[in-house]
């Protein structure tokens, strides 16, 4: 049975936004909107369906480590706290210097994910990072 002309298009359309690549994210400040980096260098969300804490690869730019901060030792990080055991250590914006997150400075445990020089970046809530999708691709 054929489905109506209506539904077909629906179909067609939904079809090819399904199969289209994701739109590219950056990761911005959220006080000076300053660049911190992209979603390709996005590893995962440590605390799944939350987006409070992101996991990303060492190619994270223009963040000082705190050198003055005392390093946090003995933490534990994601859903499985029994392989996330780390140091860390606070790491913030250059340019106005918001705090941003940490960067894992030890790892403890054994992780099949979390490495030793990986970020994690606080996001939301007034802290760390914002998301931002580029405008032309939805115009």
């Amino acid at each position: 049975m054929a489905l109506p002309p209506e539904t077909e298009r629906m179909l067609i359309a939904l079809e090819a936004f399904l199969d289209a690549p994701p739109p590219p994210c950056y990761f911005y400040c959220t006080r000076c909107h300053h660049y911190v980096t992209s979603d390709l260098n996005l590893i995962q969300d440590l605390y799944p369906f939350s987006m409070t804490q992101l996991l990303f690869e060492p190619d994270v730019t223009d963040v000082m480590h705190g050198e003055y901060d005392q390093a946090i030792q003995g933490q534990y990080v994601g859903a499985f706290p029994e392989w996330g055991h780390v140091d860390l250590v606070s790491i913030y914006c250059i340019p106005c210097g918001n705090w941003l997150g940490w960067k894992i400075i030890l790892q403890h445990a054994d992780h099949p994910v979390i490495r030793e020089g990986q970020f994690i970046l606080r996001y939301g809530a007034g802290a760390g990072i914002e998301a931002v999708f580029p405008m032309e691709i939805f115009l």
